[in-house]
């Protein structure tokens, strides 16, 4: 009997009922009192509640995983940006050497940021995974560039200030986006009480 029947049936006191599609109970089980029903029912809320908990806690432990991925990639990046700066100040590169391994490091960097980009990708949604693509695109097709040239480029500076502006707009969408679910979860716990 499915549940919108059976409590019917309790409200009219008809019993005994059996209600198969309460969660726990046994295919068919009776329930020959009102009493017997609501111990039943009552087992069910708390059941109920308490994978809710559950539940909260693994989300807010997602999110706060998600939320620092996403900022050691932030930070990454920063770290691409001072390399970078680095790699292209002719001030202090003496020798072909010292310019291959500053290169070198900013290449190690581009794989952190290729492999944290991929993690925080599948966690991100909306305006930050949009915001995360553009940092993407803009590291791509301007710092990378000019650090894959075999001389320093004319246009590295442009594409350092771009993937700066790219990578604290990133930083503000998601710190936005966490506000925003702050808020909601807030709204939902008041509404909830």
């Amino acid at each position: 009997m499915t549940v919108g029947l059976s409590l019917s049936k309790a409200i009219l006191d008809d019993y005994p009922i059996s209600v198969m599609a309460i969660v726990g109970a046994e295919p068919d089980a009776a329930f020959n009192s009102p009493d017997d029903l609501l111990k039943r029912l009552q087992q069910m809320t708390d059941l109920i509640e308490q994978r809710t908990g559950d539940l909260e806690l693994e989300a807010k432990s997602r999110r706060a995983a998600m939320m620092g991925q996403s900022h050691q990639l932030i930070a990454e990046v920063t770290n691409l940006i001072a390399l970078s700066r680095a790699s292209f100040s002719t001030e202090n590169v003496d020798t072909e050497e010292e310019f291959t391994s500053k290169r070198l490091r900013c290449l190690d960097s581009m794989r952190r940021i290729g492999a944290l980009s991929e993690v925080s990708r599948d966690n991100l949604r909306g305006g930050s995974y949009q915001a995360l693509r553009a940092l993407m695109r803009t590291l791509i097709d301007g710092l990378y560039v000019e650090l894959a040239r075999p001389t320093n480029g004319t246009s590295w500076e442009a594409a350092i200030l771009s993937a700066e502006r790219a990578n604290v707009s990133f930083a503000a969408e998601l710190e936005r986006e966490a506000r925003e679910d702050n808020a909601k979860r807030q709204e939902q716990t008041g509404k909830s009480d």
